[in-house]
């Protein structure tokens, strides 16, 4: 393959010896130089530059590579500038992109650590506050019910049990009653209190009225 385009470079020198602007004779021997060939691709039937020989420098800086046909020089010289200025826009863009990620692959995982203390730390232990206040005031109805709520926040099961306790030393005899998970208080004005396990809605009291005893 070397000696074909040894044989041809030898044809394209004698052209260039009589006309020494001929494009194609240039062109030619810079493709002899190189070693390149265009070799039909058979998925595509598209013809290929192939190269057989390997060279330090870029083609762009070869002396045949268009010669001097009309401006071809100076073209060259602003393309290989646009080529530097469209790498060096490439860097720059993927160093815009990998900061981007990093900035929102940052701001994602605050986003998803504050939600976590949010949910599991500010909005528990204010809505604790708000039953420890009910609490401490005597509201203990009330507070049963925000104590049941915080799911054994802190010490809120201590408390459940506390205020459940409270609750039912405030009432008569025979007006407090238990199921195996839950338990009910009747309250002097006919309404009921409710504490405990409510997967049925055994617990789902407080359109309850008028309710009354048993005795009564």
């Amino acid at each position: 393959m070397n000696k074909e385009f040894d044989k041809a470079s030898v044809v394209y020198e004698n052209i260039l010896a009589e006309a020494p602007d001929e494009a194609e004779a240039h062109w030619g021997m810079c493709l002899c130089r190189y070693g390149i060939e265009y070799v039909v691709d058979p998925k595509t039937n598209k013809r290929i530059p192939t190269c057989h020989r390997t060279q330090f420098r870029s083609i762009l800086e070869d002396g045949d590579y268009l010669g001097d046909y009309k401006d071809s020089p100076e073209q060259i010289k602003k393309c290989t500038a646009r080529i530097e200025e469209i790498n060096k826009e490439r860097k720059k863009k993927k160093r815009i992109t990998l900061i981007s990620c990093t900035a929102i692959c940052s701001i994602t995982a605050a986003l998803i650590a504050f939600v976590i203390v949010l949910n599991n730390v500010i909005i528990p232990n204010k809505n604790y506050n708000k039953a420890m206040k009910l609490y401490n005031s005597g509201n203990y109805e009330e507070a049963l019910e925000a104590f049941e709520d915080l799911n054994g926040y802190k010490d809120s099961k201590d408390k459940l049990i506390s205020s459940l306790a409270k609750v039912s030393s405030s009432l008569p005899n025979g007006t407090l009653d238990a199921g195996e998970f839950h338990t009910l208080g009747l309250k002097s004005d006919g309404t009921v209190v409710a504490v405990g396990n409510n997967d049925f809605g055994q617990c789902d009291v407080s359109g309850w009225s008028d309710i009354k005893t048993k005795k009564e």
